[in-house]
């Protein structure tokens, strides 16, 4: 790697560190030095704020130029406010990757947008293929404060020991709770996922991949890195995010403008619909009949059912006790896991909703700035993409269809594997009857 133009700070005070062990000198005998690199980036974000504040789009020379500044400078500034603006999350070499372009005073880089191409290799680098990099740094901040790093020695793996307890960003990342909304990932993208993301613009793409694998994530950020390379050819094309419902849209809908990019229009199916959209390819006869044929119905279902799996422990109730356990039981999950949801068939929502408003608690369709009382409801054909810590499933026999394994349908075994699957830490199934065969089979 090239080392950058651009110079390291030479005075520069760090921010009160919230790190007071003692060893942090001897775990991390950069963390000083790193820490007012921060600093100084964090200066240089703010006077290319003050920069950016001071132009005068007055003194354009027509009209036109004057409203091209004036877009132009607050969206810059938007950028530049925005959480995490002037902080890095890693570094290769000398170079600092973080999520905005941060320039010092002779407009040398003082961090590398994530999506610029020479931070690609923080990603992609392996000891087998270092693509030119010795070093690699991922950064781990907490609530601001740089309190630690873990190091890759990509030029010597064997001399890249790492001292004990020192989290993986990565795996901090996985553990952390939910928020209700999607979050961006860019502190720790994986190689493969990179790959998916920096791919030419011209094909068509498709991601496939199990639940919780990053499918939307990756397909949001592959948007955001498209728009910083091509920006000027999707200005004109613009750039439209399809989702199958309004929870799901309100659930990723913070990720492009926490990436710095807010002129992406997101719609439903059913809005794209509406007027309806006119046909404009149609199936030979052949490929028709085979996709229409019967066989296809088997052909889905075993592999649906295939992908059930029995829970640990189940819950019974008789049918004068099933909203009160589901209400209960939603009360204790919700607070072990923050963000927690009940996925039941619709006609039994109103009856949830009354038992657990005898807890406080009010149902809602949404997952996006919960408020404390509220508690997401969902059926399953509308809980497809989103995420939750906790999951209470209540009668999964009527999801399937039937309480037995020989009346499942396709559709009916399609949406409870969904339903199963959005649940990151913990899973519970709630019912009135005899649990479906493929989730009583013996363990």
């Amino acid at each position: 790697m090239h080392e950058p133009v651009g110079k390291s700070p030479t005075v520069s005070e760090s921010r009160p560190a919230r790190l007071a062990d003692p060893m942090a000198a001897e775990l991390f005998p950069d963390l000083h030095a790193e820490r007012a690199r921060l600093a100084f980036s964090r200066s240089s974000r703010d006077r290319m704020v003050e920069l950016l504040g001071a132009l005068d789009p007055d003194s354009a020379a027509d009209e036109i130029t004057k409203e091209y500044i004036e877009v132009t400078v607050a969206d810059a500034l938007e950028d530049l406010r925005g959480p995490g603006a002037g902080d890095f999350f890693g570094r290769i070499d000398e170079w600092y990757i973080g999520r905005r372009h941060i320039e010092d005073e002779h407009h040398d880089p003082v961090v590398v947008d994530w999506r610029a191409p020479i931070a690609a290799p923080f990603y992609r680098a392996t000891s087998v293929d270092p693509l030119g990099v010795d070093f690699r740094r991922r950064f781990m901040l907490d609530d601001g404060d740089l309190i630690a790093y873990l190091d890759e020695h990509l030029d010597d793996p064997d001399e890249g020991e790492v001292a004990g307890g020192i989290p993986d960003p990565v795996l901090a990342e996985i553990g952390a709770e939910r928020s209700g909304e999607m979050r961006e990932i860019v502190s720790t993208i994986q190689a493969e996922q990179d790959i998916v993301i920096r791919s030419s613009i011209d094909q068509v793409l498709v991601v496939q991949g199990g639940p919780g694998t990053g499918k939307t994530a990756v397909a949001l950020h592959r948007v955001a890195y498209l728009l910083f390379e091509h920006r000027g050819r999707l200005a004109r094309d613009g750039v439209l995010v399809v989702g199958p419902n309004e929870a799901f849209l309100d659930y990723i809908s913070n990720v492009l403008p926490s990436l710095g990019e807010r002129t992406v229009r997101q719609a439903t199916a059913d809005e794209l619909c509406i007027p309806r959209v006119e046909v404009t390819g149609v199936d030979g006869v052949e490929l028709a009949r085979w996709k229409g044929h019967a066989d296809r119905i088997g052909d889905i279902e075993a592999v649906a059912v295939a992908a059930i799996r029995a829970p640990d422990d189940d819950i019974r109730a008789t049918t004068g006790q099933l909203f009160a356990v589901t209400a209960a039981l939603a009360v204790a999950t919700r607070h072990r896991r923050r963000v927690s949801a009940i996925v039941a068939p619709s006609a039994l929502h109103a009856a949830i909703g009354r038992a657990l408003a005898e807890h406080g608690l009010h149902t809602v369709h949404h997952v996006h700035d919960l408020d404390a009382d509220e508690l997401p409801v969902f059926d399953p054909e509308r809980v497809k993409g989103l995420e939750f810590d906790g999951v209470i499933v209540v009668n999964p026999h009527e999801i399937l269809g039937e309480g037995t394994i020989e009346a499942v349908t396709a559709r009916g075994a399609r949406l409870l594997y969904v339903a199963m699957t959005r649940a990151v830490q913990e899973l519970h199934f709630v019912t009135d009857a005899e649990p479906p065969v493929v989730l009583d089979a013996p363990r």
